[in-house]
């Protein structure tokens, strides 16, 4: 059995290029969203080796925790997202819109001689 140091992480590199383009999200978002460097993601299995890196790439790409990890080990499976992506950006929720003020309705009473 493979672990998180060695396996096939040219595939798991693909992966994640693949799935970061299917939600049109950049490298810099990614590193953002993960914590991890832009480096660190760009160069996956080159700079780092460690599982709960892949854990966290994995969650913010939406797939199962364990998705990398059986990538890694070269035990791919289908079926794997655990929610689909949010939109890219969020349409602000509609609001009805303000009423108009009723203008002239209330009558006060001047001030001084009238």
């Amino acid at each position: 059995m493979t672990g998180p140091e060695t396996g096939n992480w040219q595939a798991v590199g693909e992966a994640v290029r693949a799935r970061r383009r299917e939600l049109k999200m950049s490298t810099a978002e990614l590193a953002r969203l993960t914590g991890l460097s832009e480096t660190t993601i760009r160069y996956l299995g080159a700079t780092t080796r460690s599982k709960a890196s892949l854990v966290a790439i994995s969650a913010v790409l939406r797939w199962r925790y364990d998705h990398l990890t059986n990538i890694l080990r070269g035990q791919p499976e289908k079926n794997v997202h655990v929610r689909p992506p949010p939109p890219r950006h969020a349409p602000s929720p509609r609001r009805e819109p303000p009423r108009p003020r009723r203008r002239g309705t209330r009558r006060h009473p001047r001030s001084g001689p009238g």
